[in-house]
């Protein structure tokens, strides 16, 4: 037999060209197999030749002759399969340990202002934006801690459109407050809010008398001048505000002249009916020490005198000089003087308009049945 060299060379081989063999099977006979079933064998056995095809399992890639793997993970699956794993991308994270990553410019950054722990806190340095959609305010919804069926409050931005409308902070105080208080703005520099308590209302009844001017410790009706009959009050406070309302049913028995100039305060609960008290006030609330009731021409108020019957004559005297007014304080802390607006100022007097008032008959008519009513405000102020 020639040797194998010494034959002629074949310069395109087809898949019916044969190679000579020893058949292991039958005796070591010498005999040919197509390259086409060598091909067959080696492919499907042990010894497996490595075929590329493209992501999608088609078209084979030829000739490949080196297999870079760079950023990812080889895997040899051992049935002559090798998978290579490149995962989603690549590349290094931006900023710190926890920084969310963001797209800065097609490459990966994070920031120290946006960090996440991993499991449940994300933490936002100085300001984030919650902005409107065009149609929609910005919204913050804060979720209660159940997971299955949770609510929320949500706090909303304000409607657009609106008359003077503008751009504005709310800086919350540094202390906590108080069980009761409320967030109050007071524009101070700096710190515009703080914790306030509310003005709470308290009120209570008093038993108004109607008392003489001289020396504001002597009832009219001690005096003989007046029977009073129906006689109820009410007070209230909100604050350092006190107000008055009173209703008193009279009979009047004489003139009052102008030593004895009409008066209002509580009655004292003497049984002579000669003493009489300032006005009552809530010492309780607010503040300390003992409140009174300032001496202040902020101190006003207004009532009405009523003739409900009286004298077939003289009654146009009495309806010129009716109270109108009251001003606490002026003759003793508490004491409301009684004045009328109707009377007209005595031209010749050095006072004032309402201190000559003051110094005017009440009523110089017959008996009558009267009824005076009216509010008195005034503020109180610890001493």
């Amino acid at each position: 037999m020639a040797i194998i060299y010494t034959y002629p060379r074949i310069s395109s081989l087809q898949a019916d060209d044969c190679m000579l063999v020893s058949d292991d099977s039958d005796g070591k006979k010498t005999k040919s197999v197509s390259l086409s079933t060598i091909k067959s064998f080696v492919g499907g056995g042990s010894a497996a030749m490595l075929t590329v095809q493209t992501s999608n399992g088609g078209t084979v890639v030829n000739n490949v002759t080196d297999i870079k793997v760079t950023d990812s993970t080889l895997t040899d699956n051992g049935n002559g399969v090798v998978t290579i794993n490149t995962g989603g991308g690549s590349g290094t994270p931006g900023g710190d340990q926890g920084s969310i990553q963001y797209n800065d410019n097609t490459t990966f950054a994070g920031s120290t202002n946006l960090i996440f722990n991993g499991t449940d806190k994300l933490d936002v340095k100085h300001m984030i934006d919650i902005k409107g959609d065009g149609t929609n305010a910005g919204k913050l919804k804060l979720y209660c801690k159940d997971t299955t069926t949770p609510h929320y409050v949500e706090l909303q931005g304000p409607e657009h459109g609106v008359p003077n409308q503008a751009n504005y902070t709310i800086t919350l105080p540094a202390v906590p407050p108080s069980t009761g208080q409320v967030l109050k703005y007071t524009g101070a520099q700096g710190s515009p809010f703080t914790w306030e308590t509310p003005l709470a209302e308290t009120s209570g009844t008093w038993t108004p008398i109607l008392g003489s001017k001289q020396g504001a410790n002597g009832s009219l009706s001690y005096a003989t001048q007046i029977t009073q009959n129906t006689a109820v009050g009410s007070w209230r406070r909100i604050g350092n505000q006190m107000y008055y309302d009173f209703y008193i049913e009279f009979t009047i028995l004489a003139a009052l002249t102008n030593s004895n100039l009409m008066i209002g305060a509580m009655e004292a609960g003497q049984t002579n009916g000669t003493d009489l008290w300032g006005l009552p006030i809530d010492d309780t609330t607010p503040g300390s020490g003992t409140p009174t009731l300032k001496a202040s021409t902020n101190n006003n108020g207004s009532c009405q005198i009523t003739q409900a019957t009286g004298p077939t004559t003289g009654a146009g005297t009495m309806w010129e000089k009716m109270p109108q007014t009251g001003k606490v304080g002026r003759t003793e802390a508490g004491i409301v003087d009684l004045a009328s607006h109707n009377y007209m100022n005595d031209p010749g007097s050095t006072l004032s308009p309402l201190q000559t008032i003051f110094k005017q008959d009440w009523w110089s008519v017959d008996q009558g049945d009267c009824v005076l009513a009216g509010t008195i405000i005034a503020e109180a102020a610890a001493s």
